[in-house]
């Protein structure tokens, strides 16, 4: 009965959000846009979107190699794929709990499998948030003029990426975190939370010394937002909308975190609200964001189907991959 109430409640969000979006943005517009696209274009954003999910699924098998999970590519891409098809109704853990599930299930390892996936997830967030940053950094320094959006947005964006890498640290420093539980058992409010955070840390600890893993995973997903901003950037030239690959670089991550806010369907209606302010910090009209964000989610949709065919190929079928030695400590 709760599933079904949140469901409904995003369902209600996605709906509000478009009526709103409609009294804003000349939807007649939007519509001539969209069907004067470059379906080439478009065709071939789709085909990297599916090689930046296929980078997805590398990043992970770094994290799960570290503790000693040696799954096959095969599996981890269609683990992943599947992931990013339940991703569109599920919040935004679903995918990963159904893609890690699908891979217990194979290897009957369920700790280092769950933790590889936590470990996925915190490192994905600081990929999203140090690239936006870079790249809003780099527009303030190549910007002739003073651009106080751009600078508002590098800053923030500095904070956010400079507090996720200190709680990533922190976490896995067990002397650190030993401290850290002491400062917040002096601060009352901050006290219902210490059980969560000495799980998570517990949790994350698995990792401490594993820094080449993590370094390598942090890469990878670089490259994986790499190819997602190329994405987006194709899909404006598509729509013959003139927006440089550096200002994509810089407003991507931040759809991308706010898409994963679970308070809609698949981000859809936020999504479509983002875009037209983000980009029209750059000058980009409101018809064409919006345009431009329905073809991202047409991408994003059209990229899971794949994941959608091979979970229902693979319900009844269970390949169990040979469990591996856990990686030792020294």
């Amino acid at each position: 009965m709760k599933g079904r109430l949140l469901t409904l409640l995003k369902v209600l969000v996605s709906v509000l959000l478009i009526v709103i979006l409609f009294q804003r943005v000349d939807f007649g517009e939007v519509w001539a846009t969209l069907s004067g696209a470059n379906l080439g274009l478009v065709s071939l954003a789709m085909l990297i979107y599916g090689g930046a999910v296929a980078s997805n699924a590398v990043k992970w098998g770094v994290l799960l190699k570290a503790q000693g999970v040696h799954a096959p590519l095969s599996s981890l891409l269609r683990h992943t794929f599947v992931g990013v098809f339940f991703n569109n109704f599920l919040p935004f853990l679903g995918g990963d709990v159904v893609r890690g599930y699908g891979l217990v299930r194979e290897t009957a390892n369920t700790a280092s499998v769950a933790i590889s996936v936590l470990v996925d997830r915190i490192v994905g967030l600081l990929v999203f948030a140090s690239a936006g940053t870079l790249a809003a950094l780099l527009a303030v320094q190549v910007s002739d003029a003073n651009d106080a959006a751009l600078v508002a947005l590098a800053q923030a964006g500095l904070v956010v990426t400079v507090g996720l890498g200190v709680a990533f640290a922190l976490m896995l420093s067990g002397r650190m975190r030993r401290l850290a539980e002491r400062v917040v058992g002096f601060i009352p409010l901050l006290r219902p939370i210490l059980p969560l955070v000495v799980k998570l840390s517990t949790a994350v600890g698995a990792y401490r010394r594993q820094p080449r893993a993590l370094f390598v995973a942090y890469c990878v997903g670089m490259a994986t937002i790499g190819l997602s901003n190329v994405v987006n950037w194709l899909l404006f030239e598509a729509i013959r909308t003139d927006v440089s690959l550096l200002h994509v670089s810089i407003f991507n991550p931040i759809v991308g975190l706010t898409m994963a806010l679970p308070i809609s369907i698949a981000g859809l209606g936020v999504n479509q609200s983002v875009y037209p302010w983000l980009y029209g910090l750059v000058d980009v009209a409101a018809a064409p964001a919006v345009a431009a964000s329905l073809l991202m989610q047409l991408t994003i949709a059209v990229t899971s189907i794949p994941g959608g065919l091979l979970w229902a190929a693979g319900r009844q079928r269970v390949t169990p991959i040979a469990p591996t030695a856990q990686p030792s400590d020294s």
